[in-house]
């Protein structure tokens, strides 16, 4: 163990860690983000109108949990876009497990039966090597000891980048999902789990699929909207 400290010690002062979003050194108890920044992470308020407005196009959405505020060039969109498209996984999860302790505070979190991530179309997933929304929905199902069901829902269309079709994502999505798996969702209080939602209309059409499965109630979680 006193080699194993010492080797660490020796590696941190050769190759120290820095934070992901200033490039500050970490120190001893700070880990993949300075304390500084954590302060800094704009956290957001109960969900607007807006976006409940946009969620419920389909179907009516039980409870909805907003974290972070994602918002052009701020900390939260500089640390998802190093998550989801430089494979900085770690960045995810260390941002699931500060969210987790965010959603302990939540009281209906508890009735939730089943967790299930957004899905992405498999060949985006084969692009990308994971679904940014699968890492989260693990992090909160071990979280609340609530069963994830990835492959519950998936995606049926592939499409173009979001961000690069900001006009067109309704029609993108629309009809774009489907449900493989009803029986495991009948009845049951199900949350969709999702990175970020900005138009909303992924995850609102997900919920269009989700609702021809008939569970009791759907609800949505997810790490960041820029829906403010």
């Amino acid at each position: 163990m006193r080699l194993y400290d010492g080797l660490k010690s020796f590696w941190n002062a050769v190759m120290p860690v820095t934070c992901e979003f200033c490039g500050e050194i970490l120190v001893k108890g700070e880990r993949t983000l300075c304390l500084n920044c954590v302060s800094k992470l704009p956290y957001a308020e109960l969900p607007n109108e807006n976006l409940i407005k946009r969620v419920n196009i389909y179907g009516r959405v039980e409870h909805i949990a907003v974290w972070l505020k994602f918002d052009k060039g701020n900390i939260t969109q500089n640390l998802i876009h190093k998550f989801k498209y430089y494979d900085k996984i770690r960045i995810g999860r260390y941002l699931a497990e500060l969210w987790c302790a965010n959603l302990q505070t939540i009281g209906w979190m508890n009735e939730i039966d089943v967790v299930i991530p957004l899905p992405l179309h498999r060949f985006r997933k084969i692009q990308r090597g994971f679904n940014q929304s699968e890492i989260l929905a693990v992090a909160i199902g071990k979280a609340f000891n609530k069963p994830v069901v990835s492959d519950a829902v998936k995606r049926t269309r592939y499409t173009k980048s979001q961000a690069s079709q900001a006009k067109n994502r309704w029609t993108n999505t629309d009809n774009a999902f489907a449900v493989c798996k009803p029986e495991t969702l009948k009845g049951k209080r199900i949350l969709i789990v999702d990175d970020v939602i900005t138009t909303g209309a992924s995850v609102a059409n997900c919920i269009r699929a989700l609702y021809s499965a008939q569970p009791l109630s759907v609800s949505i979680a997810t790490l960041a909207s820029s829906a403010y």
